[in-house]
């Protein structure tokens, strides 16, 4: 959803494709960004809920492997 995000803010302006990457670092930055501002009352529990549920293969794994 990130990286969508970021596609569409740069659809139709004159930028090398290229030269459009994020770095783990501000992706990570992001991400806390966004949960920080989401407000999730019980986000502890949540997080809880997804590593009780998901085995440690999904949980770690990335989508490029």
């Amino acid at each position: 959803m990130i990286e969508r995000s970021i596609a569409t803010f740069w659809e139709g302006m004159a930028v090398q494709k290229d030269k459009l990457s994020i770095t783990v670092d501000e992706y990570l930055s992001i991400f806390m960004f966004i949960i920080v501002r989401s407000k999730i009352g019980d986000l502890e529990a949540q997080l809880y809920l997804v590593e009780s549920f998901v085995d440690d293969f999904s949980l770690y794994q990335s989508r490029e492997g």
